[in-house]
Protein backbone atom coordinates (compact mmCIF):
# COMPACT_ATOMS: atom_id res chain seq x y z
CA UNK A 1 0.00 0.00 0.00
CA UNK A 2 1.60 3.35 -1.33
CA UNK A 3 1.56 5.80 1.61
CA UNK A 4 -0.69 8.32 -0.02
CA UNK A 5 -3.33 5.50 0.43
CA UNK A 6 -2.58 4.78 3.71
CA UNK A 7 -2.49 8.26 5.10
CA UNK A 8 -5.56 9.06 3.19
CA UNK A 9 -7.25 6.27 4.77
CA UNK A 10 -6.30 6.66 8.36
CA UNK A 11 -7.53 10.36 7.85
CA UNK A 12 -10.58 9.15 6.81
CA UNK A 13 -11.84 6.37 8.61
CA UNK A 14 -9.55 6.60 11.69
CA UNK A 15 -9.29 9.53 13.56
CA UNK A 16 -8.41 13.15 12.29
CA UNK A 17 -4.70 13.66 12.03
CA UNK A 18 -3.96 10.55 12.21
CA UNK A 19 -2.35 10.87 8.70
CA UNK A 20 -0.13 13.53 9.86
CA UNK A 21 1.40 11.51 12.36
CA UNK A 22 2.37 8.82 9.73
CA UNK A 23 3.80 12.10 7.63
CA UNK A 24 5.88 13.18 11.07
CA UNK A 25 4.02 16.34 11.07
CA UNK A 26 3.68 16.41 14.80
CA UNK A 27 2.78 19.92 15.58
CA UNK A 28 -0.19 19.93 12.93
CA UNK A 29 -1.23 15.86 14.34
CA UNK A 30 -1.45 17.26 17.69
CA UNK A 31 -3.13 20.28 17.16
CA UNK A 32 -6.31 18.72 14.57
CA UNK A 33 -6.16 15.90 17.49
CA UNK A 34 -6.60 18.16 20.25
CA UNK A 35 -9.35 20.60 18.70
CA UNK A 36 -11.01 17.71 17.51
CA UNK A 37 -11.26 15.98 20.91
CA UNK A 38 -12.23 18.90 22.25
CA UNK A 39 -14.95 19.23 20.24
CA UNK A 40 -16.00 15.62 20.57
CA UNK A 41 -15.48 15.72 24.43
CA UNK A 42 -17.85 19.13 24.54
CA UNK A 43 -20.52 17.21 22.46
CA UNK A 44 -20.80 14.06 24.41
CA UNK A 45 -20.63 15.73 27.70
CA UNK A 46 -23.39 17.90 26.57
CA UNK A 47 -25.59 15.27 24.77
CA UNK A 48 -24.96 13.38 28.44
CA UNK A 49 -25.82 15.87 30.55
CA UNK A 50 -29.29 16.29 29.18
CA UNK A 51 -29.77 12.86 28.91
CA UNK A 52 -28.91 12.09 32.65
CA UNK A 53 -31.90 12.31 34.04
CA UNK A 54 -33.46 10.30 31.34
CA UNK A 55 -31.11 7.14 32.08
CA UNK A 56 -31.86 7.74 35.67
CA UNK A 57 -35.35 7.66 35.40
CA UNK A 58 -35.05 4.69 33.25
CA UNK A 59 -32.88 2.98 35.65
CA UNK A 60 -34.91 3.95 38.74
CA UNK A 61 -37.78 1.72 36.97
CA UNK A 62 -40.35 5.40 37.13
CA UNK A 63 -39.68 5.10 32.97
CA UNK A 64 -40.60 2.47 30.57
CA UNK A 65 -37.33 1.39 28.47
CA UNK A 66 -39.49 2.15 24.75
CA UNK A 67 -39.03 4.97 22.74
CA UNK A 68 -43.37 5.85 22.56
CA UNK A 69 -42.41 6.82 26.62
CA UNK A 70 -38.98 8.18 26.16
CA UNK A 71 -40.04 10.21 23.40
CA UNK A 72 -43.20 11.32 25.52
CA UNK A 73 -40.61 12.41 28.46
CA UNK A 74 -38.91 14.25 26.46
CA UNK A 75 -41.60 16.29 24.79
CA UNK A 76 -43.69 17.07 28.53
CA UNK A 77 -40.28 17.41 30.29
CA UNK A 78 -38.91 20.10 28.23
CA UNK A 79 -35.30 18.46 28.37
CA UNK A 80 -34.28 19.85 24.83
CA UNK A 81 -30.52 19.48 23.63
CA UNK A 82 -29.96 23.10 22.02
CA UNK A 83 -29.62 21.72 18.70
CA UNK A 84 -27.92 25.15 17.78
CA UNK A 85 -24.95 24.85 19.96
CA UNK A 86 -25.05 21.09 18.96
CA UNK A 87 -25.15 21.57 15.37
CA UNK A 88 -22.05 23.95 14.84
CA UNK A 89 -20.29 21.82 17.44
CA UNK A 90 -20.84 18.80 14.92
CA UNK A 91 -20.45 21.22 12.09
CA UNK A 92 -17.12 22.52 13.44
CA UNK A 93 -15.76 18.93 13.84
CA UNK A 94 -16.79 17.37 10.48
CA UNK A 95 -15.17 20.65 8.69
CA UNK A 96 -12.06 20.04 11.29
CA UNK A 97 -12.02 16.25 9.78
CA UNK A 98 -12.40 17.25 6.12
CA UNK A 99 -9.15 19.66 6.57
CA UNK A 100 -7.41 17.05 8.07
CA UNK A 101 -7.93 14.74 4.75
CA UNK A 102 -7.48 16.96 2.27
CA UNK A 103 -4.08 18.76 4.19
CA UNK A 104 -2.90 15.05 5.08
CA UNK A 105 -3.76 14.10 1.17
CA UNK A 106 -1.80 17.09 0.02
CA UNK A 107 1.52 16.42 2.19
CA UNK A 108 1.25 12.63 1.02
CA UNK A 109 1.31 14.48 -2.59
CA UNK A 110 3.84 16.41 -2.24
CA UNK A 111 6.10 13.72 -0.29
CA UNK A 112 5.60 10.81 -3.01
CA UNK A 113 6.57 13.86 -5.59
CA UNK A 114 9.63 14.53 -3.92
CA UNK A 115 10.61 10.95 -3.61
CA UNK A 116 9.73 10.35 -7.34
CA UNK A 117 12.36 13.86 -7.98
Amino acid sequence: MTNLRKVVLLSVFAYPGTGHLVLREYPTAAFIITIFSALLYTFVQRVMDKLAPLVQLIKEGELALNGQAISDYLAQSGQQIDLVSANLIAYSMLLIWIIAIVDSYRLAKKESSTHLS
